[in-house]
């Protein structure tokens, strides 16, 4: 009787450490994966943003209450422009969507810029990853 004794005391003792190891990879295993998922994400915007180059090249007073700018993608990849800014106010929010080597014209409402009889402009184009500024004079 007493072999048996021993033998069950370590077959308990062998799944109270299962059920322990159980319970532990139970909470530890997702919050690995979210965190190697993270990181992950993080690196691959990080390689993005490196690959993506947006040029500001003309800006344009329409001579009413409508300007537009000329925006051109010189990265390696293909990006999308979210907002435009001139002396650090939004003048135009929305989705311009732009491949490799190809530019576009982004209208906005020249009444929402601040002194807009100023000749020096502040100009921030800005993508999901980065913005992009240049000074324009017209």
């Amino acid at each position: 009787m007493r072999g048996q004794a021993e033998i069950i005391g370590a077959l308990l003792l062998v799944a109270i450490v299962m059920v322990l190891w159980s319970l532990f990879w139970i909470w530890f295993y997702p919050q690995y994966e979210a965190y190697r998922g993270s990181v992950t994400r993080a690196r691959e915007e990080a390689v993005r943003s490196l690959k993506e180059n947006i040029v500001i090249e003309i800006l344009v007073y329409n001579g009413d209450t409508t300007g537009k700018v000329y925006i051109s993608n010189l990265g390696g990849v293909e990006t999308t422009v979210y907002s435009v800014y001139l002396n650090n106010t939004l003048v135009w929010d929305g989705e311009a969507k732009l491949r490799v080597g190809e530019g576009t014209w982004i209208n906005f409402n020249w009444i929402n810029v601040p002194d807009p009889y100023n000749k020096v402009y502040y100009v921030k184009v800005c993508t999901l990853y980065s913005c992009y500024e240049v000074v324009e004079n017209i």
